[in-house]
This record gives structure tokens, C-alpha cells and sequence, in this order.
């Protein structure tokens, strides 16, 4: 078992008030020290001892807030109320050899808050907790495996924010201005205007906060026309920049629309997604081709690009030995996300509810999980809907071989990415009509909910977050294409 297995079935015996099973999850030789008391508890007969005569109103129950773990040591905040006693430890771990061996824990006060500084601030009533009680879920409980066992939760409780749509771009019939062929890319010029990459235009729309949408770049092969567009983003200097997979290079342009030379070209594949990390840098996705022993290596990237072609830091790599019918399915699941400091989220499976967080050196700092949301089974039919679907699509595509399997499980998250302040929006696919928003903070916290309401006769949305603000698309390119410009109320009226 992992040192976060250990501590998760530690508070799962706790909760069963037995608490010599609980010490079960000791050493021999365990120590437990609180700071606040001085008090050093040391063997786990005497834990058990204490805990079991520790005075109470009714049984205890343990409500797991958040879990980090690093190597053999994990961090817990929980909640521990006996129905009169409302309490909070935070504790950290150390686990050696499938045991707990010590316990540094610290156990906080609630207070009021003071009335001097109301003015910049809000009261949140609401508590998110995840408490080893209640229904019974499947959870993925290991730092860096795909282990499942069983565990509990309460209801899952945040603040929760309308979105409403403040503004849209786009006509059905009209001028080439105004018309949009298809939304393959957004996001948001430092200046404030929202930049829009309409791949069958061949151009980079440009909405700005006032006055008329341009137009940047056209149809060609010569300098600064795009010929197969995949992906644009702007840096924070200003340069926007667009890949195009047939022309092999990143192009950069200003706002006025001029071309400002290459950002880097390359000999064979260019980023498909692109987030700005700063005024030189991007963190992208690319699939590559090698020659080996073994035939023909297929590879996918996730890493940052320093204006060239090869990454200076891998956030996920992978690998398939070609004809590989997996690949098709395991490229479609991955998604991912980068905030203004190069730190990148990224979701392996977008059928589950699990992020992995890197720093900007690649190393994983912390994991978020929502394992109250339920994966959502596809039928029979769905499967093999998706499978003639595929088919049809792939006689265009000489490198597929045959045999797709999708995934059994339909989409249940995607990556909107980051806002002003670092938090991750997390789109969720289990809301019905409704779009849902997980809301996390740079320490992996669910600090809010956010919902677009919606009807179904609705067309279906992408989204896409950054510092600037929040903004939709039409999902699908057969459907009437058009910008919604999101607001978030987080008013006392909008709670």
C-alpha cells in the first residue's frame, strides 16, 4: 500500500470508533506529539487507550477536507465532531513499512471574524468536506497509481456562482467580418480582445473590447499566411502566436496584425494547443513520429517551449509502437492546462476525476481529485455508435490499421484553464443541460462552484479561462458559430 492508502484506511478504521482497530494502522513504537499541549503520545496501545476514553457526547465521526502526499509523508485536514464538539486537525504523517510511525498534529480554533476588516472580505458559511461516512463511492486512493478501494462520502458543499452570458460575436448570414466558418482556438489578447482562430478563413479573428473585429493573416504559403492552422495563443508580450501544421512553424503576429518573422519552425510537427507562460514561453502538446529498432514509435507531449522546436521541460510523455488502434483512444482522453507561473495541470484520463498538478521544472507537486463524481458508463449502442463513427472517419487516415476501442466511459471533465488569480476551472460533463465549474485554488482546494444555466434546445459549448476572463464557443462546426463573453456574479445576490 501507498503512504496515502495507509492514512486513508487509518481515518477509515478511526471512523468506526473502535479505536484499537484504528491503532491497527500504528507502529509499535508510534509517537504522536501536539505542539499546542506539549503532549507526546508514544506507543499505539496508549493512543488507543486515550482516544477511547476521551470524553464524548456520541460517536465520533471524521471528515477527510484534503490529503497531500509527498514520498512516505502525507498531510490530512480533518473534521471531527461528536455532535456537540466540532473540531479540526491538521495533521502530518509519516509512514514506514505499511504503518503510521508518527503523527505531528495541530488542532485549530474556530473564531469570528473581526469586524475591522469586513469590508474586503466575505463570509462563506459553506464547508467543502469529504467525510468517511455515508454512501459508498469507488475512490482512487494512491499518490501515483490507479489502485481503487472503497470509501465513503458526505455531500461535497462549496459556495455556488451564476455565469451568465454578457455578450456574444457572430451572425448566421452576414459579411466575412462577422461570419465565423469554424472556432478552433480562443483566448484573450493582453489588451483585453478576445482572439479567435478560424481554421476554414484561414484567418485569426480579433474581437476587441471596442470598435470593429479584424481580420489577421490569410490563405497562402508565403510569410505570415497560414496554410493548415492548428492552434493560437497570445504571450504576455503581446505576439500572438499561430502553428500551422503544413507550413511546420510557430508564426508570430501583433495585434495590428503584422508578421512578426517565425517563433520557432520545426522539421515535422507543431503544438496542437498552446498556453502563454510568459513573454517567451508556452506550454504545448505535440505528436511526434520516430524510426526505431522495433518499426515505427508514435509519441504525444505535453512540455514547455522556450521559441524552439524541442521542449526544455516534459510535463507527459507517451509513447505507441505503430499500428497502435490504442492510441486513437488514449490521445482523446488526455487534456490539459497551464496557469500564468508555467505550472501545468494535467488530467491522464479525462474520463475520471483526477489532476495531476506539475511545477515548472516537471516535478509533481499535488494531485486533485473529486471522488464523489461517479465516471458515466456508455451503453452497448453508444460503444458501437462510436465505433462505425470512427470508421467512417479513419479511411481518410492511411496510418489506421483497424481495431478502435473507445473508452467505456463517456467524458466527465475538461480543463478550462486558469484565471487572474491561478485557480484551475474544471469543466464537469455530468451536470445534464446545465454547465457545471469546479473551481480550485493554487493549493488544490475546491473553493467554488460556478453554473451557466441552459436550455436543451442550447448547442453545446467549449470553454476557455484565462486571466483576462471567461468566455464560451459553439462546440460543433456544423452548427451556427458564434463567441459568448461570460460574467460571474459573485454577489451576495448571485449566491
Amino acid at each position: 500500500m501507498t503512504a496515502k492508502e495507509v492514512v486513508l484506511a487509518y481515518w477509515k478504521a478511526m471512523e468506526s470508533n473502535d479505536f484499537h482497530k484504528g491503532s491497527e494502522w500504528l507502529s509499535e513504537g508510534f509517537e504522536c506529539y501536539w505542539p499546542q499541549s506539549s503532549e507526546l503520545i508514544i506507543g499505539r496501545k496508549n493512543f488507543a487507550e486515550m482516544n477511547t476514553n476521551y470524553p464524548a457526547n456520541g460517536p465520533w465521526r471524521f471528515c477527510v477536507n484534503s490529503i497531500v502526499c509527498e514520498g512516505n509523508k502525507v498531510v490530512t485536514d480533518v473534521d471531527i465532531t461528536d455532535g456537540s464538539v466540532n473540531a479540526r486537525a491538521i495533521t502530518f504523517h509519516t509512514v514506514e513499512n505499511g504503518l503510521i510511525t508518527r503523527q505531528t498534529e495541530f488542532w485549530p480554533d474556530n473564531y469570528d471574524a473581526p469586524k475591522w476588516r469586513r469590508q474586503w472580505v466575505k463570509i462563506v458559511k459553506s464547508v467543502f468536506s469529504i467525510a468517511i461516512s455515508g454512501i459508498i463511492l469507488s475512490l482512487p486512493i494512491s499518490c501515483g497509481s490507479d489502485n481503487r478501494e472503497t470509501a465513503s462520502f458526505d455531500e461535497i458543499t462549496v459556495p455556488e456562482y451564476e455565469i451568465s452570458i454578457a455578450d456574444s460575436f457572430g451572425v448566421e448570414l452576414g459579411d466575412s467580418l462577422n461570419m465565423i466558418g469554424s472556432i478552433n482556438g480562443l483566448c484573450h489578447h493582453p489588451d483585453g480582445s478576445i482572439l479567435m482562430l478560424d481554421r476554414p478563413s484561414f484567418r485569426i479573428r480579433v474581437i476587441p473590447t471596442e470598435g470593429d473585429p479584424q481580420l489577421i493573416s490569410r490563405k497562402g504559403d508565403g510569410p505570415g499566411e497560414l496554410l493548415s492552422p492548428q492552434a493560437i495563443c497570445a504571450l504576455h508580450d503581446g505576439r500572438i502566436l499561430a502553428s500551422d501544421e503544413m507550413k511546420l512553424e510557430v508564426m508570430a503576429f501583433d495585434i495590428s496584425g503584422e508578421y512578426l518573422g517565425n517563433y520557432f519552425t520545426t522539421d515535422r510537427y507543431v503544438p496542437f494547443r498552446m498556453y502563454p507562460v510568459d513573454s517567451s514561453s508556452i506550454v504545448g502538446s505535440m505528436i511526434g513520429m520516430e524510426m526505431s529498432n522495433e518499426g515505427v514509435v508514435i509519441s504525444s507531449v505535453v512540455g514547455r517551449f522556450d521559441e524552439a522546436s524541442e521542449p526544455s521541460v516534459v510535463f507527459d510523455s507517451r509513447e505507441w509502437n505503430w499500428p497502435s488502434p490504442e492510441m486513437y483512444t488514449e490521445i482523446g482522453l488526455m487534456d490539459f492546462a497551464a496557469d500564468l507561473e508555467g505550472n501545468v495541470f494535467i488530467a491522464p484520463d479525462n474520463t475520471e476525476y483526477l489532476i495531476l498538478v506539475y511545477g515548472q521544472d516537471g516535478e509533481e507537486l499535488q494531485q486533485i481529485e473529486r471522488v464523489d463524481v461517479n465516471r458515466m458508463p456508455k451503453t452497448r449502442e453508444e460503444i458501437q455508435q462510436e465505433i462505425d463513427d470512427f470508421e467512417e472517419w479513419a479511411v481518410q487516415d492511411q496510418a489506421y490499421t483497424g481495431g478502435y476501442e473507445p473508452s467505456p466511459f463517456h467524458q466527465l471533465i475538461s480543463l478550462a484553464g486558469t484565471d487572474a488569480e491561478g485557480n484551475l476551472w474544471v469543466v464537469r460533463h455530468d451536470s445534464g443541460t446545465d454547465c457545471l465549474f469546479d473551481v480550485w485554488s493554487p493549493s488544490g482546494s475546491l473553493i467554488r462552484t460556478a453554473r451557466l444555466s441552459r436550455n436543451e434546445e442550447d448547442p453545446d459549448l467549449i470553454f476557455t479561462v484565462d486571466r483576462y476572463g471567461i468566455d464560451a464557443a459553439t462546440y460543433d462546426s456544423y452548427q451556427f458559430q458564434r463567441v459568448y463573453m461570460l460574467n460571474l456574479d459573485m454577489s451576495e445576490d448571485g449566491l
